[in-house]
């Protein structure tokens, strides 16, 4: 269904867009004519790299029909990439966190929809020994990374698909989004990288060998980022694969490699 912006007391429709807030954002002016905004949605931030789990995918929280004034200044708080789960840096709000909430991933869990505020919530994916859990989204929790195995995809956001584990000498893949459309594959043997998933909001594929690493999950604005793909234990250069924006969790190479690879960040989306 689509929901049309209501009409201004002089009979004539306001005007109406869509605003995306980046991490670091601290407030936003209603633009001019506009009264009520019909959707707001906030991602959590994705975990970065930890120490011997992959990280989480954020949360998301939604609400519908919020009363505005024209040129009104709204507090808000958009987190970076890590910012964790427990700081108030690591919650994700619009208005006051008692409006609109949600929760920063950690290592290895996803951001609780339990402990955000809205209309709508769900729960971030939760990482696995090597794979990134994928970021919630208005249709949907995200997908967790594979547990158990290095070399392990990333999960999709969104109500998408887990990540998959290694068979053989080939990494596994990473998780599709809720239509199915695939993620990044796994390396398809023992000297290669995984590949970064170009589907929006698909998880990242696994590596396996020596001095590979995991593939990026997908960004995607409206429906959250990929977890990354992980790597493998045994390269001192390996490394996992960076969470897709917003909300992503980051993959790891659970043999500490200097690669640090990141989460996504948080953001806000305002419908108007």
């Amino acid at each position: 269904m689509i929901v049309m912006p209501p009409m201004t007391a002089s009979g004539a429709t306001p005007p109406h867009g869509t605003a995306y807030l980046p991490p670091g954002t601290a407030s936003w002016t209603v633009p001019d004519g506009v009264t009520v905004l019909l959707v707001v949605g906030a991602w959590g931030a994705g975990a970065n790299k930890g120490a011997t789990l992959a990280c989480g995918g954020g949360a998301y929280s939604e609400i519908y029909n919020l009363s505005v004034t024209p040129g009104q200044v709204i507090s808000c708080n958009v987190p970076v990439a890590g910012a964790g789960p427990t700081p108030a840096s690591g919650q994700c709000w619009f208005s006051s966190t008692a409006v609109l909430r949600a929760q920063s991933a950690s290592n290895p869990a996803g951001g609780q929809a339990s402990n955000g505020v809205g209309t709508l919530k769900f729960s971030g994916g939760s990482g696995g020994d090597a794979g990134g859990g994928g970021a919630a989204g208005p249709h949907g929790n995200g997908g967790t990374g594979h547990g158990g195995v290095d070399s392990a995809g990333g999960g999709a956001s969104d109500g998408g698909s887990n990540g998959g584990a290694p068979s053989g000498s080939s990494g596994g893949n990473g998780g599709a989004d809720r239509n199915g459309n695939p993620g990044g594959a796994g390396s398809p043997n023992v000297i290669s990288n995984g590949s970064n998933a170009t589907n929006p909001g698909t998880g990242g594929g696994g590596a396996t060998g020596v001095a590979f690493h995991g593939g990026n999950g997908a960004d995607d604005q409206d429906n959250g980022g990929g977890g990354g793909g992980g790597g493998n234990s045994t390269g001192g250069a390996a490394g996992g694969g960076a969470g897709g924006f917003p909300g992503g969790g980051a993959g790891i190479s659970r043999n500490g490699a200097v690669q640090a690879p990141v989460g996504g960040g948080g953001q806000i989306k305002v419908v108007w």
